[in-house]
């Protein structure tokens, strides 16, 4: 007699891992998905480079004069820290990762013709609001009337 665990039905000599010939049907793809344009996903991309990123941090290129620092020849790395604390959330970002997202939010709101929200996406000035939410939210819908 042959022991087994109380959740299986069969010998262990049985219990292993085999090539299914069972095949699933093929799913057809409708004409809407093959019109479809694939949607941008860079929280997505992210996760899919974390092995990548885990493996050896990336160094990236960056304008250093958006930040007043003339002739930047050297980049900057994102570790698998970094990475982690953008696709979790849970805590404060590294201060080279709001570099990195100002200069792609100014880049990118800058070439849809957006330009002038940039102000709007100034960590220091809604910063440490505590009892000052009243004070943000003016300031926010300041900036939203200004830019239309």
């Amino acid at each position: 007699m042959t022991l087994r665990p109380p959740y299986t039905t069969f010998p262990y000599g049985n219990d292993v891992v085999r090539e299914s010939h069972n095949y699933l049907p093929k799913t057809v793809a409708s004409s809407e998905m093959d019109n479809a344009v694939a949607a941008v996903d860079p929280l997505g991309e992210l996760v899919k480079n974390l092995y990548d990123v885990y493996q050896r941090p990336i160094q990236l290129t960056w304008d250093g004069a958006k930040f007043g620092i003339p002739d930047v020849k050297d980049g900057f790395f994102i570790t698998h820290t970094d990475v982690i604390e953008i696709i979790v959330g849970d805590k404060c970002l590294n201060i080279f990762i709001l570099h990195l997202w100002m200069m792609f939010m100014n880049d990118w709101s800058t070439s849809l013709g957006y330009g002038l929200l940039y102000g709007f996406l100034e960590p220091q000035c809604i910063h440490n609001a505590k009892d000052r939410h009243q004070e943000c939210e003016h300031y926010i819908e300041t900036w939203l009337k200004e830019s239309q």
